[in-house]
């Protein structure tokens, strides 16, 4: 899915302490990436990325031997050298580019994370419920004003599944614009510092490898949110894993358009429970909110109980 081409509705699959509180404080959390459930989070990307800066050092090393050779068969078969100055003067600068670069990516790889909140173009699918909502719930917010309460501060588009490292992969081929993208912005200049450097490459990692997840998880069709410059955490919440940092998305209002009522046991219950909710309770608790979420049943008609 091309990243503007989002569908008009994007999911959340949530259970009911989640659904509390999205809706009355009209927040969505950003969790820090080292505490996703997928354990190949953001290196995976960098990894790629780390790959590539090798092979193309390999191809300019390849390029700067065969030109060495050509010299020298012209000398020794008494030919005119061929001038390969300018050549061979460029392929020395992109080789000190792309040693720095692999330098900055090693460095930055031991410790870069940032901050991801997961959604989804699948609505009620049985594998999410099973994973993130049992008995739970899946909420349905309008990406066009996602995207307008987010402005500039966040990025938000479908996630690239690797499944591979060939020029045909979406991933390979994104990673081939960064490579070229951060040869253009670095130089090699001695006032060009190692913090530049690993600025530069940060920035690049924290945004574009945030997008990259390992195929295996394809089938939840994930759409991310991310902020597009680092930020402090804004509160930590307890869990399994520990004290797990997150950072807060404002939502506007109408932004919630729906909410399915997963399978599971009660449903019926649980139906008739938001629908008094939604009657008393306002969008963001306070505020003069108009907007109700519609309320729709789940189809799947699975039971665990």
């Amino acid at each position: 899915m091309p990243e503007d081409d989002l569908p008009e509705t994007v999911y959340h699959y949530t259970d009911i302490h989640g659904l509390q509180g999205i809706y009355e404080h009209g927040k969505l959390w950003a969790t820090n990436s080292r505490y996703l459930n997928d354990t190949s989070e953001i290196q995976l990307g960098v990894v790629t990325l780390k790959t590539r800066l090798l092979q193309g050092r390999l191809e300019l090393m390849k390029e700067e031997n065969d030109l060495l050779n050509a010299r020298l068969d012209a000398t020794e078969q008494d030919r005119e050298i061929p001038d390969t100055t300018d050549r061979e003067s460029e392929i020395g600068t992109r080789l000190k580019k792309l040693q720095r670069l692999l330098d900055a990516a090693e460095r930055v790889s031991k410790n870069e994370d940032t901050y991801v909140t997961s959604l989804s173009a699948a609505p009620d699918q049985l594998s999410q419920w099973r994973g993130y909502a049992k008995d739970g719930y899946c909420i349905g917010f309008s990406t066009e004003l996602l995207r307008k309460g987010m402005g500039t501060d966040f990025d938000m588009r479908p996630v690239a599944y690797q499944k591979g490292t060939t020029d045909d992969d979406v991933h390979a081929k994104r990673t081939h614009e960064l490579i070229d993208q951060l040869m253009d912005d670095i130089d090699t200049d001695d006032d060009f510092s190692t913090e530049d450097a690993d600025w530069i490459v940060s920035s690049v990692i924290r945004q574009e490898t945030a997008f990259v997840k390992d195929r295996h998880f394809s089938e939840e069709a994930e759409i991310r949110i991310v902020p597009n410059t680092w930020r402090p955490p804004d509160l930590f919440t307890p869990n399994r894993y520990g004290m797990v940092p997150r950072i807060l998305i404002d939502l506007p209002d109408g932004a919630i358009t729906k909410v399915i009522v997963g399978p599971g046991a009660h449903q019926e219950l649980r139906i008739r429970s938001l629908i008094e909710y939604f009657m008393f309770v306002k969008f963001k608790k306070d505020d003069n909110s108009s907007s109700k979420p519609k309320i729709e049943r789940s189809i799947i008609p699975y039971r665990d109980w």
